[in-house]
């Protein structure tokens, strides 16, 4: 783990101390900037361009978030302090960077000169920053801060290893990242270890990170995971994350959102279908990533967005599970991807369930 400067241990508690700040504003605005927002895996165009091999990697949601900011800043950030920045990949509205800030190493999120002056994009980015600046979790990213260089706006974050896709999942290289890897043989503890760790991620962001409302992340896949330096898996880009109420009488779920949003192959029907949805839609993106991440491929790979739509939405089609896996994994799976969103068990209950598995 790196050593971490006085400075650098002051800029991260500001930004803790911070998220103190109203989020009703927040959340009750959130509806005002709902918009169609599709990313589907055959069809975005705004899938990354890198100097090196292509992948899923997508970071246009990094800039698309449904809430407005609310009354509180980020940690100002001179582009001066940072050190060694280069230039590694970009999406639709922003480019990623890496650089060191007082040496520690950190990624860069820049908005494009392209897109200064557009209210709608700066407004996605600085709500994201409120989002994050709201969380604070060992599996949640961090952000340090944020600045302005020649108008555009950036934000400094944690920067990570690896991802979920690239250790365990793809073979492909993506250089966002400081050591990429090869896809790794787990074992199925390994397994259950990552699977435990991000369902903690997902109980905080959906139930304890925001107490009066619950936050859907929307495009849960392998490349918006990563693994920190120090082994800790790390979940990240909330560009399509969206604020709800609680459930109240008042205010029953399923949620009427944006429908299409996300990565099609993690997709809950529910959502391919522009249909009200709710924080089952993340339950079942997680069950997809469970299943990659034991099988160590993709769901669904090969197969394009028509035969997404006709087999797996429509057809209600589910990746085949190993008979050497688990019987208490795979029922685990089928509870998390079924169908009918209100069949499937909560993150709290995820958790519990792994973790009975890890002790077994």
């Amino acid at each position: 783990m790196p050593h971490t400067p006085p400075r650098q241990k002051e800029t991260m508690h500001r930004a803790q101390r911070d998220s103190t700040a109203s989020l009703v504003d927040l959340a009750s605005r959130c509806e005002l900037d709902e918009r169609e927002d599709v990313r589907l895996a055959h069809q975005s165009s705004g899938m990354l361009r890198l100097k090196s091999k292509p992948s899923d990697l997508d970071l246009e949601g990094l800039s698309r978030a449904s809430a407005p900011p609310a009354k509180k800043r980020a940690v100002s950030i001179p582009w001066s302090d940072l050190k060694k920045v280069r230039y590694v990949a970009e999406g639709a509205h922003c480019t990623v960077h890496l650089a060191e800030l007082n040496d520690n190493p950190i990624a860069v999120k820049l908005l494009k000169q392209e897109h200064l002056g557009d209210p709608v994009v700066t407004r996605d980015l600085e709500v994201e920053t409120e989002l994050l600046l709201g969380m604070s979790h060992k599996h949640v990213i961090k952000l340090f801060g944020s600045g302005s260089v020649q108008g555009c706006n950036f934000l400094v974050l944690e920067r990570l290893q690896t991802t979920l896709a690239q250790k365990y999942v793809n073979q492909v290289k993506v250089p966002l990242f400081s050591r990429a890897s090869r896809k790794q043989s787990a074992s199925f503890n390994t397994t259950l270890v990552v699977a435990e760790q991000l369902a903690q991620a997902m109980v905080y962001i959906h139930d304890d990170a925001f107490p009066e409302h619950q936050l859907l992340h929307r495009d849960l896949k392998p490349d918006n995971i990563g693994f920190a330096f120090d082994g800790r898996l790390v979940l990240f880009d909330f560009g399509l994350a969206k604020l709800i109420p609680r459930p109240t009488a008042k205010i029953p779920h399923p949620v009427d959102m944006t429908g299409k949003t996300g990565s099609a192959r993690y997709m809950a029907p529910e959502i391919a279908l522009s249909r009200p949805y709710n924080g089952a839609a993340d339950v079942y993106s997680f069950s997809m990533i469970l299943w990659a991440t034991a099988a160590h491929k993709k769901p669904f790979n090969g197969m394009d967005l028509e035969g997404l739509y006709s087999r797996v939405i429509y057809g209600d089609e589910r990746p085949s599970c190993s008979a050497t896996w688990p019987a208490a994994f795979n029922s685990l799976l089928a509870d998390c991807w079924s169908p009918m969103a209100k069949d499937r068990p909560t993150f709290a209950q995820v958790l519990e369930r792994i973790r009975a598995m890890l002790k077994q």
